[in-house]
């Protein structure tokens, strides 16, 4: 594997030093010195990725949705809903759940570094695709007894399709 690869970013708490793996290159990652909003600036850095790559589609609003996987385990992780049942949240939870965890990294750390950026992600994510703070979103791991699989590209497919269509399908 590749060595020596550093990346800092303003998502890790200022204190955390550590190494990441991916295709085969070992990063070595810190987080920014001197972050006094941890989550103030990892929202910064996480809009201009986001920023023009998302397609908004005003027809969310108006049709249940549920979520799985990704957002099941960090809505799980962070006690918005129960580890076993799953449950029921607003998308606004998961920025009050940033905002939180962010604020709380270098006090509080949790088991996983990474927690701040993904909780940050998923809340302006959820955001640009157009869901309201108090859209509700039904998180669960099967649905008619069938375990759900990783379905994050389903998810973008019918956003998608929904832009295509004059009237969304309930």
């Amino acid at each position: 594997a590749e060595d020596g690869k550093e990346l800092v970013s303003p998502c890790l708490s200022p204190g955390f030093t550590g190494e990441w793996e991916h295709a085969e290159i070992t990063y070595r990652i810190s987080g920014q010195k001197a972050a006094a909003n941890l989550h103030k600036l990892c929202a910064s850095r996480v809009s201009e990725i986001l920023r023009n790559k998302v397609h908004r589609t005003e027809e969310v609003k108006d049709v249940d949705f549920y979520a799985f996987s990704y957002y099941y385990d960090l809505a799980a992780n962070v006690g918005l809903i129960d580890v076993e049942k799953g449950g029921s949240l607003v998308v606004g939870d998961f920025d009050i759940a940033a905002k939180y965890v962010c604020r709380t990294a270098e006090t509080r750390p949790q088991g996983n570094p990474f927690l701040c950026m993904d909780l940050t992600y998923i809340s302006l994510l959820l955001q640009e695709f157009g869901f309201p703070e108090n859209k509700v979103l039904k998180l669960t791991r099967k649905i008619n007894n069938v375990e759900t699989s990783w379905a994050l590209g389903a998810i973008f497919h019918y956003i998608d399709s929904l832009s295509r269509q004059k009237s969304p399908a309930l």
